[in-house]
């Protein structure tokens, strides 16, 4: 190769090292490389060479020339990071009944009974409430008066109270231990109760939903009105004929409190004596299948116990033992 072509050779080199060295400085400004040195300058102070030194040993960032390769920093999770051991946590919002040895000492009715989360997140007392569902295959009734809920997370506990079993409007009721059949439910709710009482429910309270506000509500089962008064041949002699056209209009659990003065007077009074929950109570509570398998219990709280984003209820028996706890 003669010199001429050995010079050309030379100044190819040389121009392309110029121009990749170019394009790396030009791809470090676009990559922010200089906000990064400003940065960091500026965040430097020091009074001599040593400190200067120091200072870049100990900046959490560290600092890079255009020329050097530097990859994504990844934290991986370790074992212990995570719940339970595991690298996969638990899902966003998600909720579960845990094991009741996971948050104490666990109760002999331990899994017996489950918590629902139900309306626990809802931040007034009277609209705020969980279910306990009895497991089906208990051998008897559980009886969960004197027990506890407690938050897991604030220490806020509030006792499960007596209830009427058979609730009477009106007078002042006798109560008793709330018993959880297997299969049974309660719905515990954080306020007070609107009748004044915890009670269990029976084949007419659907009438004290239309005198009384319940969360949630009070299922509409109650006997039909041409049921509570049938419509023979001596009832509609005594009440007449229009008495009967008007009851076959009303939905159950419905208490007219001011019957159509159509009616015949003795047809407002059978309306207003039988269409109502004593009414209804005094004629049926001997039947077969009076009282339901539910109960209406109320902790008489004037604030929420629990949190709107987390929390962890406790169900403890009486000897403050866990029979369950539910995480949400």
């Amino acid at each position: 190769m003669d010199i001429e072509a050995k010079r050309a050779v030379r100044r190819i080199v040389k121009i392309a090292a110029i121009v990749i060295g170019i394009a790396i400085i030009l791809l470090w400004f676009v990559g922010g490389g200089i906000g990064l040195i400003t940065k960091q300058a500026g965040s430097l102070r020091f009074t001599n060479v040593a400190d200067f030194i120091a200072s870049l040993s100990s900046t959490s960032t560290p600092f890079h020339f255009p020329w050097e390769v530097t990859g994504p920093q990844i934290s991986l999770p370790t074992i212990e990071d995570t719940p339970g051991g595991s690298l996969a946590g638990p899902a966003e919002n998600s909720a579960s009944s845990d094991a009741p040895s996971s948050y104490g000492n666990p109760s002999p009715h331990a899994g017996e009974i489950a918590i629902r989360a139900s309306a626990v997140k809802t931040q007034t007392a009277s609209g705020q409430y969980l279910e306990l569902r009895a497991a089906p295959g208990n051998g008897a009734g559980i009886s969960i008066s004197g027990w506890s809920l407690q938050s897991a997370l604030t220490g806020k506990r509030a006792y499960i109270p007596e209830a009427s079993p058979l609730f009477v409007m009106g007078r002042i009721n006798t109560v008793g231990s709330a018993t959880l059949a297997p299969g049974a439910v309660a719905i515990i709710v954080t306020g007070p109760s609107p009748v004044g009482v915890s009670l269990r429910e029976n084949m007419c309270t659907g009438y004290l939903g239309t005198v009384q506000s319940f969360v949630p509500s009070l299922p509409p089962e109650c006997p039909a009105p041409l049921i509570v008064i049938p419509r023979t041949s001596a009832n509609e002699s005594r009440l007449g004929a229009s008495c009967f056209q008007y009851l076959s209009s009303l939905p159950p659990c419905t208490f007219p409190a001011n019957p159509p003065n159509s009616l015949s007077v003795a047809c407002r009074a059978e309306i207003q004596n039988a269409l109502s929950y004593n009414g209804c109570v005094n004629q049926n509570k001997n039947a077969s299948g009076f009282l339901r398998n539910s109960w209406r219990l109320y902790l008489a709280q004037g604030v929420p116990l629990w949190d709107v984003e987390h929390d962890i209820i406790r169900l403890l028996d009486g000897e403050g033992r866990i029979v369950n706890a539910f995480n949400y």
